[in-house]
């Protein structure tokens, strides 16, 4: 709402993709019909929000961070625009850095220090006031010289001009030194506003972000890139800048940890069994030979599922010591959303049993040895509608000032025999006989007070379960009866200011320098001089972000010219199986954008190819598909853009129904050159040679791929 300026770089904002999309649809068309907000979308393709934006930015796939970098040169060291109050109060900006890139510290506390101003000498961070430390500056500690940490980034900065950028990225220079000027301007930096009567930091200037940048390998280096830009104008957590919606709750707000830097207060992230593994304060690296995730040796990963498509492939390069021979397969189709399906087909053959919770037949169900049908989410009961961020409650943006606790409850009976999966667990936990130990697990995994824990000795139905969990978390009052009446509780306390900005409410510094970084990677280099397993590249694990360019996008050298990208279509996104729905694909068809590649004109003229005509595109790996060709300047002029990837149906038996659509997982190999070695991800670049086909794609009529569906007694 008080937003002036929206750099979106990579993500699909307000415009039907990512979270709460419909919502945030409606704030962002107010706060630029309202209030004037710009919006500028960087991205390869004119998606959702390139064709929404102000101005759309082509970028080359997988050079975000040389263009954050060098917007964050600009703002430093040309324009002079940083928030230095900010960076001293709630960064590691004035940290003293030693010659090995670690920090400076107290030799009785070890606490890292900082340069006092008033007295001249380095003290620890905590024993003065922030705004008698030095921003930058250097001195000598025990012959050794230090500088504060944005000394050094300053300097590092300055490798990113904007001629270099330029180069990497193909944006013009003019244009990369335009952004970054009215990015500045926009932040306001020194502006103050009123919430609620307490006086705040007013930044109406954002970067955001979502997965099109972290969908590479150095994907970490590229988000922090775009995260520096608002640490450094102090545009976090504050009116008019990025704040994280999931930061905050009723369990409270973010705090202080380990060196001063921030830790969350969200039990989603902090509770007994987190979902999704922090990496603040940070946990050395493990081998655990159990474990095909190998979790333990990503200690900046909040989870690291990938390596499980490569090291139980690759079971001696890894020293596994276990196999996985039971699967419960539920709310995911790995063969289509994974990496290349014929190897994600590999390891479910090899699996001995798989149960599969489906609501309808897919791709990765076919190797199951046992289908339960799935109930649909009209069809179930859920305690809390759950936002997959938070856990039990949804993520209300800054401008609210309640907690809305809402239940999923059925609204028509379920099809056939069809029940909701988490029952299904629930009962075989009963007949199997481990209910107790299920028990104790949901006692702890749910924090569930004496009052309301599942007993020993005793048995419980999913519902008193539900009943329980709700007044558990919105209190007595507020049982199972009271949601199914109401649909819906106020949490009784108000949400407060410090709660929708809580930036200036907590102590807890963002690590601008990521010390952190440095350790997490010298403990896996001690980890794999003991374990000998084979690893990727570690040159990330680095306290500084830069920019280098995937593997990937070298493969194959001049003879693959293009990039291959699928953005995400908001009808689409998140369902791998909507294609299914006869009105969904009727509009996909009407579209003309999903069953087809789009190509620049200046590569199409170059191609000799022609709107309709069919070319033949071919990884380094050998991979062919065709697919037929739709000319569009909404496409970078290196770029082949197949919108809806999620919308190939891969198996051969429903070849009709799916059309010629291009599956871009289907050219992901599972190789370690691939994983980006700091946050475990798969690296989605892929480069393509390009020539026009012979022959012609042929695709069906809506009516003609719609009556294997409609016939009686079809599939």
């Amino acid at each position: 709402p008080n937003n002036k300026y929206l750099l979106v770089v990579g993500g699909g904002f307000g415009t039907g993709t990512g979270t709460h999309a419909m919502h945030l649809a409606g704030e962002l068309a107010d706060a630029r019909t309202q209030k004037g907000l710009k919006m500028v979308v960087v991205d390869p393709c004119k998606t959702g929000s390139g064709s929404r934006a102000d101005e759309w930015v082509p970028i080359l796939p997988g050079t975000d961070s040389a263009f954050c970098l060098s917007v964050a040169n600009l703002l430093v060291n040309q324009l002079g625009i940083y928030d230095e109050n900010f960076l001293l109060y709630y960064t590691n900006a004035p940290y003293l850095i030693r010659p090995n890139g670690h920090y400076a510290r107290d030799s009785e506390s070890q606490k890292p220090l900082v340069l006092s101003a008033s007295m001249e000498i380095a003290v620890p961070y905590d024993s003065i006031d922030p705004k008698d430390t030095v921003l930058e500056g250097e001195t000598s500690i025990d012959g050794e010289q230090v500088k504060t940490s944005f000394s050094i980034l300053r300097k590092h900065l300055t490798n990113y001009t904007p001629e270099y950028a330029s180069k990497v990225t193909t944006i013009p220079e003019s244009t990369i030194r335009r952004i970054a000027k009215e990015f500045g301007e926009a932040a306001e930096v020194g502006a103050t506003t009123i919430v609620d009567g307490v006086e705040l930091p007013l930044r109406p200037a954002c970067a955001i972000w979502y997965r099109g940048i972290g969908q590479h390998q150095h994907g970490l280096h590229q988000g922090w890139a775009i995260a520096m830009l608002n640490i450094l104008v102090g545009a976090v957590d504050v009116p008019g800048g990025y704040c994280q919606l999931a930061a905050t709750g009723p369990w409270g707000i973010p705090k202080e940890g380990v060196d001063g830097l921030l830790t969350v207060a969200n039990p989603f992230f902090t509770g007994v069994r987190p979902v999704m593994k922090p990496s603040l304060p940070l946990k050395p690296a493990e081998f655990d030979p159990s474990d095909p995730d190998l979790t333990g040796m990503f200690p900046l990963a909040t989870y690291s599922r990938t390596m499980g498509g490569l090291t139980l492939r690759n079971r001696d390069k890894y020293k596994l010591q276990s196999q996985v021979e039971f699967w419960i397969h539920a709310r995911v189709n790995p063969m289509k959303s994974a990496g290349a399906p014929e190897e994600t087909a590999e390891l479910l053959k090899n699996l001995k049993f798989q149960i599969s919770f489906i609501q309808h037949h897919e791709e990765t169900s076919e190797f199951a040895d046992i289908i339960f049908p799935d109930t649909h989410y009209l069809e179930r009961l859920v305690p809390f509608a759950t936002d997959p961020f938070t856990k039990f409650m949804t993520a209300p943006p800054p401008g609210e000032t309640e907690w809305v606790f809402a239940t999923q409850q059925p609204v028509v009976n379920p099809m056939g025999k069809s029940k909701h999966w988490i029952e299904v667990l629930w009962e075989i936990a009963h007949r199997v006989g481990f209910a107790e130990d299920f028990y104790s697990t949901i006692n702890v995994s749910f924090e569930l007070m004496p009052k309301y824990r599942l007993k020993p000795g005793s048995t419980y139905t999913y519902e008193e379960f539900c009943d329980r969990y709700m007044k558990n978390k919105t209190g007595e009052q507020h049982d199972l009866d009271y949601y199914k009446e109401h649909g819906w509780a106020n949490f009784p306390e108000k949400r407060e200011v410090k709660h929708r900005y809580p930036r200036v409410f907590h102590s807890g510094r963002i690590p601008l320098y990521l010390e952190h970084w440095l350790r997490a990677g010298e403990s896996v280099k001690e980890v794999l001089k003991d374990s000998s397993i084979e690893w990727g590249d570690l040159s990330d694990y680095e306290p500084l972000i830069n920019f280098r360019s995937c593997w990937a996008s070298q493969q194959g050298g001049d003879e693959y010219p293009f990039y291959l990208v699928s953005p995400k279509v908001g009808f689409l996104t998140l369902n791998t199986s909507s294609i299914k729905t006869p009105q969904l694909q009727e509009l996909a068809w009407a579209m003309g954008e999903i069953f087809s590649a789009g190509i620049h004109p200046t590569a199409a003229l170059r191609l000799a190819v022609s709107d309709g005509d069919s070319i033949e595109m071919k990884s380094p790996e050998g991979k062919i598909v065709k697919v037929k060709v739709r000319i569009t300047k909404d496409v970078h002029p290196n770029v082949i853009s197949v919108p809806g990837n999620v919308a190939k149906v891969l198996s051969p038996n429903e070849k009709e129904l799916s059309g010629d659509n291009v599956h871009i997982n289907s050219f992901l190999s599972y190789r370690l050159e691939r994983i980006d070695m700091l946050s475990a991800a798969l690296d989605q670049c892929v480069k393509i040679s390009i020539k026009k086909a012979s022959d012609t794609v042929k695709n069906p009529t809506f009516i003609s791929s719609m009556k294997k569906l409609l016939v009686p007694g079809g599939n």
